[in-house]
């Protein structure tokens, strides 16, 4: 009950007494109202670095404590909800699954110096790695990965067939 008297002397406290059409009448609502709440909640609307009187110039009415007292509790509530220690996601698809030259970036067309040391590579390599394709201008050529490209050794990720 101490709390609830602070809490009220704390909001009527922040306004101009003749501000308020009764008075009296606001304060015994007021102690009505808080007293549906737990502490922390009435701690928190009614502080003057947290709560009501922050937000509103003129005395609050019971409907905007009430609200604002609602709000409060709905966020803790939120706050300690249980909430799962981690999330599933959706498995990537299997690299079986995703089409032949996935990583492929690099065009290299037909008349290409390196062309032909491309396309023996490709009877060794994995699919994921190169595709025979045309350029956006038409020509037709061989797409390979930036590591095929650069003579990088050939990183694998698992099985392809």
């Amino acid at each position: 009950m101490a709390l609830i008297i602070r809490c009220q002397l704390a909001v009527f406290s922040a306004y101009r007494i003749d501000q308020f059409g009764d008075p009296d009448g606001f304060k015994t609502q007021l102690g009505a109202v808080l007293e549906q709440y737990p502490d922390e909640v009435i701690k928190y609307v009614c502080d003057p670095r947290t709560g009501i009187q922050r937000r509103l110039k003129f005395p609050p009415t019971i409907s905007e404590i009430v609200e604002a007292c609602d709000e409060h509790r709905a966020f803790l509530e939120k706050l300690r909800k249980q909430r799962p220690a981690f999330q599933e996601r959706k498995p990537e698809p299997l690299l079986r699954d995703r089409p032949q030259g996935y990583l492929a970036t690099i065009f290299v067309p037909e008349g290409h110096h390196r062309y032909q040391q491309l396309q023996e590579w490709t009877k060794e390599a994995k699919p994921m790695w190169w595709k025979y394709g045309q350029a956006s201008d038409g020509r037709n050529g061989l797409w390979v990965s930036r590591f095929a490209w650069e003579g990088a050794p050939e990183i694998t990720f698992g099985e392809q067939s």
